[in-house]
Formats: C-alpha cells, structure tokens, sequence
C-alpha cells in the first residue's frame, strides 16, 4: 500500500469516527432542531463579509459549488445573535474536516 494511501485511509478513519460523534451528539446534546433552524435560515439576507468573517474565497466557493448553504458551514453573526444554541452547532462542526 502506497504510504499516501495509507495516511488517507488514517484520515478517513478518523473523519469518520468525528462525523459519528458529531451525529450522535446532535441528537443527545438537542442539537437537531438547532441545525434545522440553520438550514431553515435564508443567507441570501445578510452581508457575507469575507475578510470580517475571516472566511476565505477559496472555502466559500467549495462550499457553494457543493450546492451547500454557507450557513451552514460557516457562522453568520446574524444567525449566532438570533438563535440560541447555534454556537455548539458550529463548534461541532468545526471538529469534522473536509480534506486532508
């Protein structure tokens, strides 16, 4: 096995083990309805400020042309100052990596 091939099969472990985690604790910790009220957020209504939201051009445009909603990977002031909860929505969601 090429040693490339193993560090992605280690990566890939290990995103999996966080992804179980992160799904199991959605529903003990009462977060479910949290992450539906963030996809249920329209976006489109706020300013995206990429240099104030220290988001890159690069991450933004993974994210949008993987046809997923920024906010729901990227947290928005609006939608941390509106819902209670978001933020162990999004530290939750921090700890589960794209990419190697």
């Amino acid at each position: 096995m090429p040693k490339d091939q193993a560090k992605f099969e280690d990566w890939a472990q290990e995103q999996t083990t966080k992804s179980l985690f992160f799904h199991q604790k959605l529903h003990e910790w009462g977060l479910l309805e949290v992450a539906r009220a963030i996809e249920a957020f329209d976006g489109s209504r706020v300013e995206w400020n990429f240099r104030d939201l220290c988001i890159s051009e690069h991450a933004w445009n993974r994210v949008i042309h993987s046809g997923i909603a920024p906010v729901r990977v990227f947290a928005h002031p609006a939608v941390l100052q509106s819902m209670a909860r978001s933020v162990g929505y999004y530290r939750m969601l921090a700890m589960v990596s794209k990419s190697p």
